[in-house]
């Protein structure tokens, strides 16, 4: 993998950044997407500079087409050919069913499905050599987050574009996906009766951490016979009770 290019979206925070770092470590090129995040990307692009590497960092807003489109171009301009894409970027707020507004719902699957589905559409085609796809969805889509319902349901939307990319796009073009569950508690977490309440109904009886994302893709991109499959990164969340506290 030594020497390919890699975008990843939300590349600049959280498992975006340890994504990064470890895909620097295989000597992988990168372009990192963020959209207000420059100094963290900046800082993240100085830490990564010990690696023999490029990194590039570019700006854009999930939410404007046209912002996404430039960000396509720009992106071309710096790679004659992208290896990898991992559609990472994300939002969350909060809104029940009947609650749901048109502009919410609409603003989450512009990130969360249509932008990740036109930058695959961008870098990647029947024709292409080559090329791994890797799109974060969320363990919560094998059950009913009633509290999160326009991101519920715009995850599940990009489910179903991983499956249907995974088919259109092979033999050359590799599409899967990663679904995470409880990673990363929220800072100041310990004691909070929700995140025990989340830990109390996971198998393995704890958070898991960035480490265990970064394992599951670099097992998709050096494993060349997976396309179309999504791997629940959350401790057995998916196995207990299908609704979220």
């Amino acid at each position: 993998m030594s020497q390919q290019t890699a975008l990843i979206t939300g590349g600049a925070k959280r498992i975006g950044a340890a994504i990064a770092r470890t895909l620097a470590q295989e000597g992988i090129n990168l372009i990192l997407h963020y959209r207000s995040s420059q100094a963290e990307v900046e800082q993240l692009a100085e830490e990564l500079s010990a690696f023999p590497i490029t990194v590039d960092a570019v700006a854009a807003d999930l939410l404007q087409r046209d912002s996404v489109e430039a960000m396509i171009e720009t992106v071309k301009t710096k790679t004659p050919q992208l290896d990898i894409l991992i559609n990472n970027a994300s939002m969350f707020n909060k809104e029940s069913l009947f609650a749901l507004s048109p502009e919410n719902l609409w603003d989450n699957i512009q990130v969360h499905a249509l932008h990740p589905f036109l930058l695959t559409k961008a870098f990647f085609s029947k024709e292409s050599s080559h090329g791994n796809v890797i799109n974060f969805l969320d363990t919560r889509i094998y059950g009913y987050d009633h509290e999160h319902v326009p991101y519920h349901l715009s995850k599940k939307m990009l489910h179903s574009f991983t499956k249907m990319l995974a088919f259109e796009l092979a033999p050359n073009v590799r599409v899967n996906a990663i679904a995470p569950g409880p990673i990363l508690p929220p800072v100041n977490a310990e004691g909070d009766e929700r995140v025990q309440a989340v830990i109390a109904k996971t198998p393995l009886g704890r958070f898991g951490d960035p480490r265990n994302i970064t394992q599951t893709v670099l097992f998709y991109l050096k494993n060349d016979f997976i396309t179309g499959q999504v791997i629940c990164v959350d401790g057995g969340f998916h196995l207990g009770e299908n609704f979220y506290v």
